[in-house]
């Protein structure tokens, strides 16, 4: 299945206004946003091709800071995805999946087809794929109007392939929705921020999250700024 263009160069050039984290954002055009916690400055810049380093080895000329440690999916994966390097490992990807939805109704898909160069590059690559993203502000509480199982329907009808979905972000039923993951297959957790500790950038919520996981994307640019557990 050929993978839709990556986003704008220009559309990411705008640099987020708050500083306080320290990590790698990933995008399919090597475009990466980095945050320094000892500075509080935010760099950017779009890495020149490369070729592929060995899996989870970091690139050490992508930044000055020592705080950082930047990598792309162009890392992990490089040009040629079918010696499959991910297979057998999950790998959490943070996507902005924030949607108008009305009546159950997704008005605007927009976001979501942006999501799917990430995905679908991982899946060819062997990953077992887990998204995460929050919807609205429920403010710590679930409300059903709220919950992410539309877009889990809409993400399964673009991708072309059934996307499980979790009726939690963590906990038991995250924890085995993501152990009954094959290579490949596709996992939609519940949204974030039905649980407090994801606006409160809560390290015991950020630890529940990172046990379902081997592997971290963050591909939410919209929401990259923010100080949050994901």
């Amino acid at each position: 299945m050929p993978l839709p263009p990556p986003r704008s160069l220009a559309a990411r050039r705008a640099a987020p206004r708050a500083a306080g984290f320290a990590f790698v954002v990933m995008g399919l055009d090597g475009l990466y946003i980095a945050a320094s916690q000892r500075t509080g400055s935010v760099r950017r810049r779009a890495s020149e091709p490369r070729a592929p380093a060995p899996c989870g080895v970091p690139r050490s000329n992508r930044t000055e800071d020592p705080t950082v440690t930047l990598r792309t999916l162009d890392d992990w994966i490089g040009p040629d995805a079918s010696e499959r390097p991910l297979a057998g490992r999950r790998v959490l990807v943070r996507s902005d999946l924030n949607v108008p939805i009305e009546d159950g109704r997704i008005t605007d898909d927009t976001r979501i087809r942006a999501s799917l160069g990430t995905i679908e590059r991982l899946r060819s690559a062997g990953a077992r794929v887990i998204v995460c993203s929050h919807l609205g502000r429920p403010k710590g509480q679930r409300v059903p109007e709220l919950s992410l199982r539309p877009v889990a329907e809409a993400l399964s009808n673009l991708l072309g392939c059934d996307v499980a979905f979790a009726d939690d972000c963590v906990g038991e039923s995250a924890r085995e929705a993501a152990a009954a993951l094959e290579d490949g297959d596709v996992l939609l957790l519940e949204n974030l921020r039905f649980h407090r500790g994801e606006t409160e950038d809560d390290p015991a919520f950020a630890k529940q999250l990172a046990e379902l996981t081997d592997l971290y994307v963050d591909d939410a640019f919209g929401t990259a700024h923010r100080a949050h557990a994901s």
